[in-house]
C-alpha cells in the first residue's frame, strides 16, 4: 500500500481552476488563427485548349496576378498537370482582383476577373487557351469615328472605338517579326497616334503608313479598343476599306462637315444627347471608299466638346469592356 501511495502522489495533479484557464487559451489560438485562413485567396480551376467545337484540358504554365489601387502583379506561378488543374493560395487583399493567365504557344490568355469576395470564399476559374495561325480569320465588326474640328488649324483628333471578332479556333498572329497580326486602313493623312486603350493598347497598337497596325496576338471571340490620333486638316480625307465592316458610324463635331458615300445614309440626332454631331452609318464592303469633306474656315463648334466626347467614348468604352469580358471569359 505504501507503494501505491507513492506512485499515485507523483502524476500531475489538474484543478478545477485550471481546466477554465487552458479552455481560454485554447479559444484564444483558435481565434487567432481563424482570420489567418479567412484572410486567403483561394482560386483554381483548369486549363482547356479550345478546337474546332471542342476542348480538351492541357498542361500548362499559369500565373495568378493581383490588381488593387496599390499594386500589381504576379502574385505566384505554377505548371499544371495533364489534367490542366491549378490551384493557388496568396494573401488576400480585400480591395484586390485576381486573374490567372496561361502561357500558350507564345501567348498569354486569361481567365474572367475573379473578386476579392469570391476569391476569399474560393473560386474556380476556366482559362481557354488556342493555337496560333497567320490565317486565322478576323472580322472587324464595327468602326465608330468621332472627328473633331481643327485644332490652330493644323490638325483634326479622331477618336474611333473599334470592335473585332475572332472566331476562333486559333489565335490571329503576325506572319513574321516585321508584320503586324493586323492592319487597318486610316482616313488619309492620319498621324501620330495619341493613345490606344481597351483590350489592345500602349506597344501592341501602333499607326504606320497611315494604318492601325495590332502587333499583339488576337485571341477567339471578341475584342475592342479606344484609339486616339491626329489628322491632317488640311483639305479633305477619303478612307478606303480593303477589308469589310459590319456596322460603320461616322460623327463629326462640325456640323457644317459632310462625308460622301453612297452606301452611307445620315443618321437622325439623338434628342437624348447632350451634344448635337452631324453623323452617318452604315455597312462597308470590302473596296468601298468614303470622302470626309470638311467646311473651310473657322469652326464654329465649341472647344468643349471634344474634351466631352473623350469623356462619354471613354465610359461607354469601359462598360462594353465589362460587359465584353463577362461574355469572353468561360465560366467554371
Amino acid at each position: 500500500m505504501p507503494s501505491s501511495a507513492t506512485w499515485s502522489s507523483s502524476i500531475p495533479k489538474t484543478s478545477a481552476s485550471s481546466r477554465p484557464d487552458a479552455a481560454v487559451a485554447l479559444l484564444i489560438l483558435l481565434a487567432a488563427a481563424a482570420p489567418a485562413a479567412a484572410q486567403q485567396a483561394r482560386v483554381g480551376g483548369r486549363v482547356v485548349l479550345v478546337g474546332a467545337g471542342d476542348s480538351l484540358p492541357v498542361a500548362a504554365a499559369v500565373v495568378l496576378h493581383r490588381v488593387s489601387r496599390t499594386e500589381q502583379g504576379p502574385v505566384d506561378s505554377l505548371r499544371t498537370g495533364a489534367d490542366g488543374r491549378f490551384a493557388f493560395r496568396a494573401a488576400l487583399d480585400t480591395a484586390g482582383i485576381y486573374l490567372v493567365s496561361a502561357h500558350w504557344a507564345g501567348v498569354a490568355y486569361f481567365g474572367r476577373p475573379v473578386p476579392a469576395a469570391e476569391a476569399r470564399r474560393g473560386a474556380e476559374v476556366t482559362v481557354a487557351v488556342a493555337d496560333s495561325s497567320s490565317a486565322q480569320p478576323v472580322r472587324v465588326t464595327s468602326r465608330h469615328l468621332v472627328i473633331g474640328a481643327p485644332e490652330e488649324g493644323i490638325t483634326r483628333q479622331v477618336i474611333e472605338v473599334i470592335r473585332l471578332r475572332n472566331p476562333g479556333p486559333a489565335s490571329r498572329v503576325a506572319p513574321d517579326t516585321i508584320s503586324p497580326a493586323l492592319s487597318l486602313p486610316l482616313p488619309a493623312g492620319a498621324a501620330e497616334l495619341v493613345s490606344a486603350e481597351g483590350d489592345f493598347s500602349g506597344p501592341a497598337v501602333e499607326l504606320r503608313d497611315g494604318r492601325l497596325e495590332i502587333i499583339a496576338p488576337i485571341p477567339p471571340g471578341d475584342a475592342q479598343f479606344l484609339v486616339t490620333y491626329h489628322l491632317d486638316a488640311e483639305g479633305d480625307a477619303a478612307l478606303r476599306f480593303d477589308s469589310g465592316v459590319d456596322s460603320l458610324e461616322v460623327l463629326l463635331e462640325e456640323t457644317d462637315a459632310s462625308v460622301k458615300a453612297d452606301w452611307l445614309r445620315p443618321s437622325p440626332p439623338d434628342p437624348a444627347a447632350p451634344v448635337r454631331l452631324a453623323g452617318w452609318t452604315g455597312r462597308a464592303a470590302p473596296g468601298a471608299i468614303l470622302v470626309l469633306r470638311f467646311p473651310r474656315g473657322p469652326s464654329r463648334a465649341p472647344r468643349w466638346l471634344l474634351p466631352a466626347l473623350v469623356l462619354l467614348l471613354g465610359a461607354g468604352l469601359a462598360l462594353a469592356t465589362a460587359r465584353a469580358l463577362a461574355r469572353r471569359h468561360p465560366g467554371p
